[in-house]
């Protein structure tokens, strides 16, 4: 899902170009990986009829996404107020060094 963000980062004008680049062939590549995922996220999540089983396998895909989703949301919900700046990253004119345990 990296892809995504990467899109959505170019998008906003925040991307900031790494030792690599494809110059300006970067933003063409990002959105059409994008949505090339998006296809194939699409086409493995699309239920598929399969006669003689129970409903709930040819929807296993999608209930399997939403499960993780709400797993995703409760880890977040509960976890949120200990997320921080990432170690090496600059706040202010700081910057975040790792805790020594």
């Amino acid at each position: 899902m990296q892809v995504f963000a990467a899109a959505l980062t170019r998008l906003s004008g925040r991307w900031v170009p790494g030792p690599f680049s494809l110059g300006r062939w970067g933003a063409p590549v990002t959105y059409a990986a994008a949505v090339w995922l998006a296809f194939e996220v699409l086409n493995v999540l699309w239920p598929r009829t399969q006669p003689g089983q129970p409903w709930f396998v040819n929807w296993s895909m999608v209930i399997s996404l939403v499960g993780l989703g709400i797993v995703g949301a409760l880890v977040f919900a509960k976890c949120r107020d200990r997320i921080t700046v990432p170690v090496g990253e600059r706040v202010g004119s700081e910057v975040v060094e790792a805790e020594q345990v």
